[in-house]
């Protein structure tokens, strides 16, 4: 939800990471910051914070002696997909800066799951047709390609067959009603895959998870 608790705050977050970022190396806390504020999509209602914040971030960075670790730049690149697919905002940085963070990712091209595997595997053996595998939903140009991947895709239809592994859930211990006392644990998919699928489905897939 957006009540006021929350993003308040959200907005306390991003004027500690901008203060962070004036008086010394806070990179870190800010692509953290731009990334919580664009997976709970609250980019647009922060939108002043934002713009200092990703300016700050390329500002800090230039002229330096190091370049933004893989997370950074995996994090920023996918700051600007939230933006531009579902909130409507461009978050840009310059063309050399661009091409330092595209340097900074690294992807790892194997990484296929066994369970991927066996699901495509099953899915031919119904009788399942025009799925792909590994399937970037962006275009070349928004640099989501080797960041953001669906699982198996039917493209003509737009659906996101998406398979969610141990680390795609977090374990919640839910006490209430007990006074603390045996409680429960709750298991739920965590915050970047309910992110990833809010991001499909603002692109127009309709995305279903296994797991």
């Amino acid at each position: 939800g957006s009540g006021g608790g929350g993003g308040e705050a959200y907005r306390h977050a991003a004027s500690q990471a901008a203060r962070l970022l004036t008086e010394g190396d806070a990179r870190q806390d800010v692509s953290n910051v731009l990334w919580s504020l664009a997976t709970s999509g609250r980019l647009r209602e922060n939108e002043e914070a934002v713009r200092t914040l990703w300016e700050g971030y390329e500002e800090k960075n230039r002229g330096g002696d190091t370049s933004p670790n893989n997370v950074e730049a995996i994090q920023l690149r996918q700051v600007a997909l939230f933006a531009k697919k579902c909130e409507g905002m461009d978050l840009v940085f310059s063309d050399e800066f661009d091409r330092i963070i595209d340097n900074s990712i690294a992807v790892d091209e194997s990484a296929e799951s066994m369970m991927e595997a066996q699901v495509a595997k099953d899915l031919n053996e119904f009788g399942f047709q025009g799925m792909t595998r590994e399937v970037s939903p962006f275009d070349t140009e928004d640099n989501g390609g080797q960041i953001m991947k669906i699982d198996i895709a039917f493209e003509k239809e737009r659906v996101a067959l998406e398979l969610d592994g141990p680390h795609h859930f977090v374990s919640i211990v839910d006490a209430t009603g007990d006074g603390g006392r045996g409680g429960k644990n709750i298991v739920r998919r965590n915050g970047t895959t309910k992110a990833k699928t809010r991001l499909l489905e603002g692109t127009g897939w309709q995305v279903s998870r296994l797991g």
